[in-house]
């Protein structure tokens, strides 16, 4: 199984949107990360 890579814009959005999540709701935005990561480890 390949190593998802993501590109430099979709990373920055990527932690954009982790540190909305963490904005709206404490340990959000972790668990939002923590489950891409898990998702991405998997190839989904």
């Amino acid at each position: 199984m390949k190593a998802v890579r993501f590109l430099e814009e979709a990373l920055e959005e990527f932690l954009d949107q982790v540190a909305y999540y963490e904005k709206r709701e404490k340990g959000l935005g972790e668990r939002f990360r923590l489950a891409v990561q898990a998702a991405s480890a998997l190839g989904i």
